[in-house]
């Protein structure tokens, strides 16, 4: 197979468009849940997205794929310092990926998970009932987050489909951009060869403009700065608002708790 090298890179929206719709005239592109469905006599290529940073670039992405008919699953984190997957502005990002059409699966970071095997199989299953009412429905897919570093869990009797399962990571191609990088192949490469493979994309190199990986990484540090300080400001506003009128609210909080103990 060709080297990754011999290619240029183009990480952007429109590049990710040219890997998916050159696949489409010869592959099966497919969610993991839709695995079992894919068209019979064709090349699988299983679409995958780690959301490592950013909700919101990941919904981006998967308008543009759906609005395409491309159809992949999204794999979220829960516990991660990057988004808040349990406030409501995530709730509708994640219910939407959904609507959409697309997956949405659980992406774990087995260096938070504590103590031994049976306790974190227990925090796994928290993990996936937490994305499951938020998402509103089953969660039957998982992947590992940082799998050479973190390991990967053995939680296969959990879950339908593990993206580091044997069959998807040696029994078939893997190919990932991380650290917006190709390493053996480049995926228009499997294309034009006809084999079947799994293909992880991270929507942050993808939905971002620019070359520089780190600048991208900035970007999204510059946001959720904004957005924190968005925050702050308004909650600033409200409890000034309160002082102003603390004598009214107070009485209607008053008379309100004293309908509420009447009836």
């Amino acid at each position: 197979m060709q080297s990754a090298t011999a290619r240029p890179n183009d990480f952007s929206l429109a590049g990710i468009k040219d890997i998916l719709s050159t696949a489409a005239s010869t592959h099966a592109i497919v969610p993991f849940r839709d695995l079992e469905r894919a068209e019979p006599g064709k090349p699988v290529l299983i679409l995958r997205h780690d959301v490592d940073h950013s909700l919101e670039l990941a919904l981006e992405l998967a308008r543009m794929e759906a609005a395409q008919g491309f159809l992949a699953t999204y794999f979220i984190l829960v516990g991660t310092a990057a988004y808040n997957v349990l406030a409501p502005d995530s709730r509708r990002v994640i219910r939407e990926l959904k609507a959409l059409g697309h997956e949405v699966g659980l992406h774990y970071d087995p260096s938070n998970y504590e103590g031994v095997p049976e306790e974190q199989k227990a925090e796994f299953r928290l993990h996936l009932a937490l994305l499951a009412s938020q998402s509103g429905g089953p969660v039957w897919s998982a992947s590992a987050h940082n799998p050479v570093n973190s390991g990967v869990l053995d939680v296969g009797a959990l879950v339908k489909y593990h993206a580091y399962d044997r069959r998807f990571t040696e029994d078939m191609v893997y190919v990932s951009d991380s650290n917006q990088a190709w390493r053996q192949w480049h995926p228009l490469d499997l294309i034009e060869q006809g084999v079947s493979f799994h293909l992880l994309l991270h929507p942050v190199w993808w939905v971002l403009p620019g070359d520089d990986w780190e600048g991208k990484l900035r970007e999204v540090e510059r946001r959720a700065n904004e957005g924190y300080s968005a925050f702050m400001e308004s909650e600033i506003q409200r409890q000034r608002r309160s002082i102003q009128d603390r004598a009214r609210l107070d009485g209607a909080f008053h008379r309100q708790q004293g309908v509420s103990r009447s009836q």
